[in-house]
């Protein structure tokens, strides 16, 4: 019997197989493959070749998008590099203005080895990074037809995430956050210019609830210290304008150089700076490991345990859908105990 069946060299696809053919075609009784077009996984179509050029031109086409911040570009850019570097394509790059490009190359890449082999490339990923592997991958098949360089949208192709497991979002307590911020405040009072910037930025995501990326790109101009309002550009570039406790803006209102560009001086702040603030001092003063997204989340989480509608979280957030906002109405059993005990009825 020969290697392979006369159809598979018809149909041209890869010489390296990128399946068994045991496990897509049954056999009869004489142990010979029985071939059916319907069972066969991958199409005459999906045999399409990637190449630097067509995958410049998607990059071009993504940073030509407004809704796409500078590190939604950089996740597509992290992601696609980890792909394609398997097949040693030329690493995309961001340059200043946030766009996104990749080097002139022969490296080639047919569709069919790409589908085929994408399950074994993700299989040891957390859900979460296989998701986003996958999302990354589907955006450049999903262009790759919506251009018309091929005739079928193959994103149908690509194998399901998973579940994803949805932990509980890591948070400060009431009285951790008094300690974290009289930590800061000591601090800062010892050495104001050392521990200004890392003041400014954890009050803006404590009492703010800004995203990293939106308190450390803050700027004077947008910040109206009258009204206590700040305008900023969120997720998705959308502009919105929110409040903010005049404690704090009185604050950051005694210690600005107004003629600056940002309010931390002339530049934004990195964020991996403020990661490592954050960390440091939370598990330095608190003993517990919190990001600056976990400063965020105890914004939410103490808004909603003192009250606060859940509606008006969204707005406060920045949130497009409410279901995002509902991953912070995690409770604990003494919440809920002590929630029971106060409105029961049987306990009047």
């Amino acid at each position: 019997m020969p290697t392979d069946p006369p159809l598979y060299s018809r149909l041209q696809l890869p010489t390296e197989r990128p399946w068994d053919l045991s496990t897509v075609c049954p056999q009869n009784k004489q142990g010979n493959f029985i071939i059916s077009l319907k069972k066969i996984t991958i199409e005459l179509m999906t045999d399409f070749t990637l190449d630097s050029n067509q995958i410049s031109k998607y990059l071009e086409s993504k940073g030509n998008l407004s809704f796409y911040s500078k590190h939604s570009l950089r996740a597509i850019k992290v992601d696609l590099n980890e792909i394609l570097k398997i097949y040693e394509f030329p690493s995309i790059k961001q340059g200043d203005d946030s766009g996104l490009s990749i080097a002139k190359s022969d490296k080639k890449l047919r569709l069919s080895e790409l589908i085929s082999k994408l399950p074994r490339i993700i299989k040891d990923l957390s859900p979460a990074s296989k998701e986003r592997r996958l999302t990354s991958i589907r955006g450049l098949l999903k262009w790759l037809y919506e251009s018309g360089y091929t005739e079928k949208d193959f994103t149908y192709k690509l194998p399901l995430p998973g579940k994803k497991s949805r932990a509980l979002p890591k948070y400060l307590s009431f009285e951790e956050t008094e300690v974290y911020f009289k930590s800061l405040a000591k601090d800062f009072n010892q050495n104001s210019t050392k521990y200004k910037n890392e003041l400014f930025v954890s009050l803006l995501m404590y009492s703010g609830g800004l995203r990293v990326s939106e308190a450390s790109e803050v700027m004077v101009k947008d910040f109206d210290l009258k009204k206590s309002q700040l305008k900023l550009v969120r997720k998705g570039q959308t502009e919105s304008i929110i409040a903010l406790p005049k404690t704090i803006t009185n604050q950051i209102k005694n210690h600005i150089n107004l003629k600056e560009t940002y309010i931390y001086g002339p530049a934004p702040l990195s964020t991996r700076l403020v990661y490592k603030w954050v960390v440091k001092r939370s598990v330095f003063f608190v003993g517990k490991k919190i990001t600056p997204h976990g400063l965020r989340h105890s914004f939410a989480t103490h808004l909603l345990r003192s009250g606060s509608d859940l509606r008006v979280l969204q707005e406060l957030l920045g949130h497009r859908s409410i279901a995002t906002t509902e991953k912070y109405t995690h409770l604990e059993l003494s919440d809920l105990s002590q929630a029971l005990d106060s409105h029961h009825p049987l306990n009047k």
